[in-house]
């Protein structure tokens, strides 16, 4: 679930911030989907980002932005493989995104030739997908950093855990009551 909210956080991010960067005027959809424009525009642009990243004016842009990406989805990633899920998912809702776009832009497109609606629907979510690995370039390493920081802080588990009653019994563990004479031993169960 953690990676699935990753992918939206890092797709929504994303599209934002080039759409920003590019300065990609509002595109008109219908009456209640306006307000999403910045995330159907971004999509198609990161779904594009070939042209982009070869693009002597915007390559730097889609680096940053990819780049960001990564930083915004390694904190939901335990792993590095938790990484590489969580860019996927990116690719997953940046591929659902623009394909909304296009629905909502020609709504004839899902009604017309159903190859060819197939064929586009297969190579939208094979681009973001593929796109998607781009993001893996700082969010792998941010992951490692973070799993490295967790485990740092993780309280070591006690050595020996071992209660002895008055009456002698011996237990290898923080019972509590004595199973031999009934004396509580602890108050309150704790977590041990």
């Amino acid at each position: 679930m953690r990676n699935i909210i990753g992918g939206l956080v890092g797709a929504l991010v994303g599209s934002s911030m080039i759409a920003i960067l590019l300065a990609l005027l509002p595109t008109e959809y219908p009456s209640p989907f306006g307000l999403f424009w910045i995330a159907f525009s971004g999509s198609d642009s990161l779904l594009d980002s070939a042209t982009g990243l070869l693009s002597s004016t915007t390559w730097i842009l889609y680096v940053m932005t990819w780049i960001a990406i990564g930083l915004v989805t390694a904190p939901f990633a335990k792993s590095e493989w938790n990484a590489v899920r969580t860019a996927l998912w990116v690719g997953v809702f940046l591929s659902i995104f623009a394909v909304s776009s296009a629905l909502l832009l020609d709504p004839s497109l899902w009604t017309l030739d159903r190859d060819a609606r197939n064929i586009y629907l297969i190579l939208q979510f094979a681009t973001g997908i593929a796109y998607s690995l781009l993001a893996l370039v700082s969010s792998i390493p941010l992951a490692i950093l973070l799993q490295k920081v967790r485990r740092e802080s993780d309280v070591p588990p006690p050595i020996k855990i071992e209660t002895i009653c008055e009456c002698g019994a011996v237990f290898k563990s923080a019972p509590l009551m004595c199973a031999e004479c009934g004396q509580i031993l602890r108050n309150e169960p704790e977590a041990v």
